[in-house]
């Protein structure tokens, strides 16, 4: 069980990471990438 927990923990916070960035790169004047 608690490899299948830090799985989804992982997998959350990839997640999570992944919508930072796409918020980040719709800021006016910002990139995340550039």
């Amino acid at each position: 069980m608690g490899s299948s927990v830090q799985a989804a923990a992982k997998s959350y916070e990839g997640i999570r990471a992944s919508l930072a960035l796409q918020a980040l790169d719709q800021l006016p004047g910002k990139s995340a990438t550039g």
